[in-house]
């Protein structure tokens, strides 16, 4: 993982993601109950899981891609990460095909 891109997101977005504040919202919505991967389970058994679409071409969209999900496993949010090349991120991006996405603007 890129030391510099995780300092960088802890200072810009203040995510400190294994906090009890985090665990006690999850568990106020119904995410009481942890699976043997770690991973959140509502009362209903739903899986707190999502998947990340990421440009895989790009290597820092990709460490960025693992840092959350890396952050977010620590309070039992599963990311899978769905690392595809440039022409397949903009299919599937433009069809709408994706959960989650990490993407960017291009500013001309």
């Amino acid at each position: 993982m890129d030391k510099k891109i995780e300092r960088v997101f802890e200072m810009n977005c203040g995510i400190h993601c294994d906090t009890p504040e985090i665990r006690e919202r999850l568990e106020k919505i119904g995410y009481n109950s942890i699976d043997t991967k770690g991973i959140r389970k509502s009362d209903y058994g739903s899986r707190l899981s999502f998947s990340l679409l990421v440009n895989g071409d790009n290597p820092s969209k990709l460490s960025l891609a693992n840092l959350l999900a890396a952050q977010l496993k620590k309070v039992g949010i599963e990311i899978k990460i769905n690392s595809v090349s440039a022409s397949q991120f903009s299919s599937l991006v433009n069809s709408g095909n994706f959960q989650l996405y990490i993407g960017e603007i291009k500013i001309l």
